[in-house]
C-alpha cells in the first residue's frame, strides 16, 4: 500500500509543477519530449543532372603575332561572322557537397561535367581559287569539367516547404576540345582537301550566377530545382596539324588555334539532396 502512496504523492507533485510552470509562461520539456531538428541543419550531399544551353560565341583564330605555316581558309573570303556560332546543348551531370550555416546561408563545392557539345561552321567560297567550292570547319567534342565553390542565399520567407534562393560561385574549368577538322569540296574536284588538328585542354577560371527552389520533404531530404548562368572559362583547340591527306605536306605544322574566351551557358537543373 505504501508504494501506491508514494506513486501518488509523486504523480500529482509532477502536475502540480506543470501548472505552476505553465502559469509563468515556461514551456515544460518531459523526458519523452524530443527537441525539433530544425530543416537547415548541418552538412549535406547531393547529385544533380540537367541541361545546357549554349549561347553564341566567336571561336575563332587570333593572327596577332601569330607563329603559323598553315593558316585557316576564313581570310579568303573575309566573313567577320563565319566564326560564330553557339555549341549547341550538353546535358549536366554533378555532385556536391556542402553545408548550412543558417537558415539564410549555406556552401557547397560542387564538380560538373558538361559535353558534348559541337561546333560547326560552313559556307561557300564566293571568291579566289575556291568559287565553286564549300567550306566546312566543325568539331564534334568539347566538353567541360568545372570544380566550383557556391554560395546560396536564402532570403527569409514564409513559404512553407519552398525556401527560394539566389546563388554565386566561382572555381577551376579544365576545358577540351577535340580534334578541329576543316574541309572543302569543289564542284571540278570529288576529292576534298581535309586537315585535321590535335586536341587540346585547358585550365581556366569559371564563374556561375543562378536562382532557384528547395522543396523539402522532411528534416533530412531536399530536391531543388534551378538556373544558372555559366561562364566556363577559355576553350582552344589545338595548334597542330594531324592529318591532310591532300596536302600531306602540311602534317606537322603549326596553325594559329581557335580560341573564344568566355563561352557562356544557360542552364536548368534539377537536384536531390541528403542533410546528414
Amino acid at each position: 500500500m505504501k508504494p501506491t502512496i508514494n506513486k501518488i504523492l509523486l504523480g500529482g507533485l509532477l502536475v502540480a509543477s506543470s501548472s505552476f510552470a505553465l502559469a509563468n509562461g515556461t514551456p515544460v520539456i518531459t523526458s519523452f519530449q524530443q527537441e525539433v531538428t530544425p530543416w537547415w541543419h548541418g552538412m549535406f550531399i547531393g547529385i544533380e543532372g540537367g541541361i545546357d544551353i549554349s549561347r553564341k560565341m566567336s571561336f575563332a583564330p587570333d593572327y596577332t603575332n601569330a607563329p603559323y605555316n598553315v593558316e585557316w581558309k576564313y581570310p579568303v573570303f573575309q566573313d567577320p561572322n563565319y566564326w560564330n556560332a553557339d555549341m549547341g546543348t550538353a546535358p549536366l551531370i554533378g555532385a556536391k557537397i556542402g553545408y548550412f550555416f543558417n537558415p539564410q546561408f549555406s556552401l557547397d563545392l560542387s564538380y560538373d561535367y558538361r559535353g558534348n557539345f559541337k561546333w560547326n561552321r560552313s559556307a561557300s567560297l564566293p571568291t579566289g581559287d575556291w568559287v565553286n567550292e564549300a567550306l566546312r570547319t566543325g568539331v564534334d567534342n568539347i566538353h567541360s569539367n568545372i570544380i566550383m565553390l557556391n554560395g546560396r542565399f536564402l532570403p527569409n520567407l514564409d513559404w512553407g516547404n519552398f525556401k527560394p534562393f539566389v546563388s554565386a560561385g566561382a572555381g577551376i574549368a579544365f576545358n577540351y576540345v577535340g580534334k578541329v577538322n576543316e574541309k572543302t569540296l569543289s564542284a571540278d574536284n570529288p576529292f576534298p582537301s581535309y586537315k585535321e588538328t590535335n586536341s587540346h585542354s585547358t585550365t581556366s577560371f569559371a564563374w556561375q550566377a543562378g536562382a532557384g527552389i528547395d522543396y523539402t520533404f522532411n528534416d533530412n531530404a531536399f530536391v531543388t530545382l534551378g538556373y544558372r548562368f555559366v561562364d566556363i572559362g577559355k576553350i582552344q583547340s589545338g595548334d597542330r596539324i594531324t592529318y591532310s591527306p591532300y596536302y600531306p605536306s602540311d602534317v606537322g605544322d603549326s596553325i594559329t588555334p581557335l580560341t573564344e574566351n568566355h563561352p557562356h551557358l544557360n542552364e536548368i537543373y534539377l537536384s536531390l539532396n541528403y542533410k546528414f
